[in-house]
């Protein structure tokens, strides 16, 4: 195919256990899809604008989840470990190598850097 982009999955994101985990890698899954750069932009504020009315105990386990399957594509080489956040008040960026709730909490996106597999 002359427009194919190759990305790769972890097998952890064939396979869900609630729709919450579902929802969280489609996101992902669209994230690193969207484009032929390594840089992916996840708008983590826009995913969670969608669970605004759910139950706190819902929301905190939505971010939760999207901690862990951001730990899954580390463990398994799909994605590099820095990350990029950058505030709701479109404060400056900020880089670190993980993520942690108050990052999900407090930022509007998070950019991050796919590996690419030699072909």
């Amino acid at each position: 195919m002359k427009d194919a982009y190759p990305f790769n999955l972890p097998k952890s994101f064939f396979t869900y256990s609630n729709v919450i985990s579902l929802d969280v890698k489609l996101s992902i899954i669209q994230t690193l899809a969207q484009d032929y750069s390594i840089q992916k932009t996840y708008y983590v504020q826009s995913f969670l604008n969608q669970f605004a009315k759910r139950r706190h105990s819902i929301q905190a386990k939505i971010k939760r989840e999207i901690i862990h399957e951001f730990q899954n594509l580390l463990k398994y080489k799909i994605i590099e470990s820095r990350f990029l956040f950058q505030g709701k008040d479109n404060q400056q960026i900020i880089e670190k190598d993980f993520i942690q709730i108050e990052d999900i909490k407090s930022s509007k996106f998070i950019l991050f850097y796919e590996v690419i597999p030699p072909i």
